[in-house]
């Protein structure tokens, strides 16, 4: 079944899986000009759809729905696709240098030339490019976490949620800005944030292909105040177009005030780490224990399902009760649950 491009952009990301190739390959057809593309005001490459037919007409490559089993969007043109298939030569096949006369060509035969896509250039999964070093240059080395030693201590004074000090409007309408101290003797004990996928694998190392298109990196960042670290999230994402979502502890407490907590989780797109990188300041953990935040990779052609509350962008409810479900806070999802029930 032929896949149906909408009328839209396409991020780089987006095209690769469109096309079976990895952000690598891509960026080499734009290099050499064998796909165009077009640019935002940020400087971001973006795709049309005209675009996109237009480099699979000259590769002769047609588009078809992914399979079940993750197989590349790709497969050779069929007779029934023929609309897809250009016979002549396109501005791409031809060579500048190709402008001498040619002689009499007689009962020549020209093989038509075609473009392969050999499968060791086709990632079996949209998620398992981003752990290859050969597809993403900025891999640092996984980090295997370890067992906890002792309870984690933190500073004298320490709010009950990261939006405490900007209003937060919540679902009935009310403002937040209340706060909460703890008292330097108090010990504020980091719960288990460990992101499991629908069949129970674990995915709280670092750095790790964690199936199922979700991939987890933990790092620090030189924002030590997560209410600081939240707003320079939502400030650089603004400035640069780009997506995220909160979730987990920082995305259920922008609807409600929950216990302390020290580390943030986002989910952002692969072709935006570096910019994060950057812009927070970050630097890969030795130990879980050691990060304030920790990015969830998007590998899915869409963005993960999103809404807006107090001006940050949080989840879907739906995806952030299967996140805190994954992560084992029971409690938790059953006051959310409540809490949407009474809204």
């Amino acid at each position: 079944m032929a896949l149906e491009l909408k009328d839209k952009l396409y991020t780089s990301t987006q095209v690769a899986d469109i096309l079976g190739v990895s952000l690598r390959t891509l960026y080499r057809y734009m290099e050499d000009v064998k796909i165009k593309s077009m640019r935002t005001a940020s400087g971001r490459h973006r795709f049309t759809k005209d675009q996109i037919l237009e480099f699979l007409n000259a590769g002769q490559i047609t588009p078809v729905s992914v399979s079940g089993d993750g197989g590349a969007f790709y497969s050779p043109p069929k007779p029934e696709l023929e609309q897809f298939v250009r016979s002549e030569a396109t501005e791409y096949q031809r060579r500048p240098s190709d402008t001498r006369e040619i002689g009499n060509t007689e009962g020549i035969v020209i093989p038509e030339k075609r473009v392969d896509i050999k499968s060791d250039n086709v990632s079996p999964s949209t998620s398992s490019r981003w752990i290859n070093e050969n597809y993403e240059n900025d891999v640092k080395k996984s980090y295997q976490e370890e067992p906890r030693q002792e309870e984690r201590k933190l500073p004298g004074e320490i709010r009950t949620q990261f939006t405490s000090e900007e209003p937060r409007m919540s679902s009935a309408g009310s403002l937040d800005i209340s706060e909460n101290e703890i008292k330097p003797s108090e010990t504020v004990v980091q719960p288990e944030t460990s992101v499991l996928t629908g069949s129970g694998k674990d995915l709280s190392s670092e750095n790790l292909d964690l199936g199922a298109g979700v991939s987890v990196r933990y790092y620090k960042s030189e924002y030590t105040d997560l209410i600081e670290l939240a707003r320079k999230i939502k400030e650089l994402a603004g400035s640069r177009d780009m997506e995220y979502a909160f979730t987990l502890y920082a995305g259920l407490s922008l609807h409600f005030l929950i216990k302390p907590f020290t580390l943030l989780h986002i989910y952002a797109n692969p072709e935006d780490m570096q910019v994060w990188k950057d812009g927070l300041k970050l630097s890969p953990a030795m130990k879980k224990e050691e990060a304030n935040i920790g990015i969830i990779i998007n590998t899915d052609i869409v963005f993960v399902p999103t809404r807006e509350i107090g001006g940050f962008k949080v989840v879907d409810d739906k995806v952030l009760l299967r996140d805190l479900s994954s992560s084992n806070e029971e409690e938790l999802v059953k006051k959310f649950r409540e809490h949407l029930v009474n809204v």
